[in-house]
């Protein structure tokens, strides 16, 4: 008969507890950075391009000095030459 005493993982019940939820604070961990690494090079990206181009600069502007472009010029279209492409 043996009488050593064995030490397995489940003799420990605190250290098995702990070993639990480090691996499930790093799983959890990982796959928010895996998201989250992404998403703020993202914005980052955004923010430098944001600033460069000019939007940034122009700061808030009044209801009165808002741009309005001009109208789209009128499309002159030959009607003869519409249905006859149309048809032929």
């Amino acid at each position: 008969m043996d009488t050593s005493i064995t030490t397995t993982p489940s003799s420990y019940p605190l250290v098995n507890g702990i070993l639990r939820f480090t691996e499930a604070s790093m799983t959890t961990l990982i796959s928010f950075l895996k998201y989250a690494l992404p998403m703020s090079i993202f914005f980052l990206r955004f923010l430098e391009w944001w600033y460069s181009s000019g939007y940034g600069r122009s700061g808030s502007t009044s209801v009165g000095s808002t741009y309005i472009p001009p109208p789209p010029e009128r499309i002159k279209v030959n009607i003869y030459l519409f249905w006859f492409t149309f048809f032929v």
